[in-house]
């Protein structure tokens, strides 16, 4: 069989971030907030957004990255049903072996949503200083105490098509409702 020869236009992509510096390694356990061991979790260094290590725990909970670069990481431990472990900032030294461990809790379950009967509630109308002031061209303003009213703190009420009915409400929490 003959080799291959490449030629000018193959490319190649090498990564030699950790040649010549030394690489380092990561080592921890993944733990439950009560302390058992976690079998199964997968355990990333990320440098910059890439994975530089993976690795899942034993029946005891304990990993090992190694031939890390040196290098400011981003370590993330995961276990389905449970809610994922972050450590920031983990700065690795060339040849240095960090230990880096995590408890995981359990993710919370979904909460039931029961309906309820229940009788309605009558309306009470409180009355107030507010009036809703409407002009024939659809625009409208709320004048409270009998103050004078800018032109520019009119409101336009947008009524579509077959839409005959508005609700507003104001700033101090007072709906209006009126058709048109």
């Amino acid at each position: 069989m003959a080799a291959r020869r490449y030629t000018n236009t193959d490319l190649f992509t090498v990564d030699t971030t950790g040649a010549g510096i030394g690489n380092a390694t990561i080592a921890g356990n993944v733990t439950d907030i009560h302390g058992a061991g976690l079998a199964s979790a997968t355990v990333s260094a990320l440098q910059s957004g890439v994975v530089r290590g993976q690795a899942a725990t034993d029946g005891n909970g304990h990993y090992q990255l190694n031939l890390l670069p040196a290098g400011i990481y981003l370590l993330r431990a995961e276990k389905p049903n449970y809610l994922t472990g972050l450590r920031y900032g983990v700065n690795l030294s060339p040849n240095q072996t960090k230990n880096e461990h995590f408890a995981l809790a359990g993710k919370p379950s979904t909460p039931s949503v029961t309906a309820v009967d229940r009788q309605q509630e009558a309306l009470t109308l409180i009355p107030i200083s507010t009036q809703l002031k409407v002009f024939s061209n659809g625009e409208f303003v709320f004048v409270r105490g009998g103050a004078k009213v800018a032109e520019s703190r009119r409101f336009k009420i947008p009524v579509a098509g077959a839409r005959k009915s508005v609700c507003l409400r104001d700033g101090q929490g007072v709906t209006w409702s009126f058709i048109r």
